[in-house]
């Protein structure tokens, strides 16, 4: 567990680099430190998790399964995504975005939604936007 002074300067030298976009050379001069101790305070930052990275990736769908899908079982719409990682975690959160998106653009005041439980919903959950706002029965 760090204490404050190692945390903060793991948050310190986190933020020059990555949202001041400093040099590590320039860090270093800064902080009176190596060049090596501020590579290696960033490496820790990470594995302290002092800073967190998301990285959005866009959902990609693919309309030909989709298009198969609907003319098959008669639906109105599919969706479909592209394969993509084989990181389990990683292809549920991709699963999540879908659902939100889909469900941020469906959905009317008034409207009536059943919810199931589990992971594919949670991360549905997680990935609706923030100020989102649907008012529907649930």
């Amino acid at each position: 567990m760090l204490d404050y002074a190692e945390h903060d300067l793991l948050a310190q030298v986190a933020a020059m680099y990555y949202v001041e976009e400093m040099t590590q050379d320039s860090i270093a001069n800064e902080l009176g430190l190596s060049r090596v101790k501020v590579y290696r305070l960033l490496k820790q930052a990470r594995q302290e998790q002092v800073i967190q990275f998301t990285i959005n990736w866009p959902v990609q769908r693919a309309p030909e399964i989709e298009a198969r899908l609907c003319a098959v079982f008669g639906l109105r719409e599919a969706l479909v995504l592209r394969p993509g990682s084989s990181d389990r975690s990683h292809a549920l959160a991709r699963v999540g975005q879908l659902g939100a998106r889909f469900l941020e653009q469906t959905l009317r005041d008034g409207m009536t939604m059943t919810v199931c439980l589990g992971r594919s919903t949670y991360e549905v959950i997680h990935a609706v936007r923030p100020g989102f706002q649907g008012h529907v029965n649930v």
